[in-house]
């Protein structure tokens, strides 16, 4: 047993020194369902923050996104999985590293079961999904900002919330308690607009509206993470004002899929 631990931990150690600690913001990005591997259109925005932010990188949540194959809760699974380790290893080998995370989608439902844990008491297959408590606030301190858009787990009410959509209205999925994701205060802001069916349940469907977030919200975005990076006021989570300028990368965005 002793061995074993031994190993276990030289592996760990060794495995964190393969981390590179960026000297500005580390980004961590979670795709949309179908989207192919990468980080998806939400990289457009990871790309516009680190040439805004100097030494700044971007890593893509490797994980399925898929919702057949494996179906939709094994790749929430997996995905959730994959981000809580990811933003464990980073925090290990660089304790004192800025973070941000963005998820669009699967991508944002991931994101947010990561940092707030998880039931398994919404989901149609109980075997594909597991208990979490919330992420432990020494991992998270480090985060400055967290982007969602149309995540499917998205609660009434939420402070956080930002967009066009009935603030009364939740997610095909809404999290019964956001308490974990609240207590990131003015860190995250999630972005749901009226008709995106996966955010605004029961709203009349309009599909483009789930896939335009980045180009409806892109220059808001950029100044939100910008700020709180450089430890901006707490008020200085944007507005729900669509229709922004973007820059031409966010207007290259597109989302396939859901």
């Amino acid at each position: 047993m002793g061995f074993l631990l031994a190993a276990l931990l030289l592996a760990s150690t060794a495995y964190a020194r393969d981390i590179k600690c960026a000297p500005g913001l580390q980004i961590f990005v979670a795709r949309g369902t179908n989207e192919p591997p990468g980080p998806g259109a939400s990289g457009l925005l990871a790309e516009a923050v680190v040439d805004k932010i100097p030494g700044s990188a971007f890593e893509a949540i490797d994980y399925p996104a898929s919702d057949e194959d494996p179906v939709y809760f094994d790749s929430v699974r997996n995905g959730t999985d994959a981000v809580r380790q990811s933003l464990i290893d980073y925090s290990g080998a660089c304790p004192d590293g800025k973070i941000s995370l963005f998820g669009y989608s699967q991508g944002a439902q991931v994101t947010a079961n990561a940092l707030s844990g998880t039931t398994i008491a919404w989901s149609p297959y109980p075997e594909s999904l597991k208990n979490l408590d919330s992420l432990d606030a020494r991992i998270t301190k480090n985060i400055v900002a967290v982007a969602l858009f149309g995540d499917p787990t998205l609660s009434p009410n939420a402070k956080y919330r930002k967009g066009t959509a009935d603030v009364n209205r939740q997610g095909i999925f809404h999290r019964q308690d956001p308490s974990g994701l609240d207590a990131l205060g003015d860190r995250l802001v999630s972005y749901c607009d009226t008709g995106d069916v996966f955010c605004d349940a029961g709203s009349d469907p309009n599909i483009p509206a789930h896939l335009h977030y980045l180009e409806n919200y892109s220059t808001e975005i950029l100044d939100f993470i910008v700020r709180q990076y450089e430890g901006g006021a707490p008020d200085s989570s944007p507005s729900a004002t669509p229709g922004d300028a973007q820059s031409g990368a966010m207007r290259r965005a597109r989302v396939p899929g859901w």
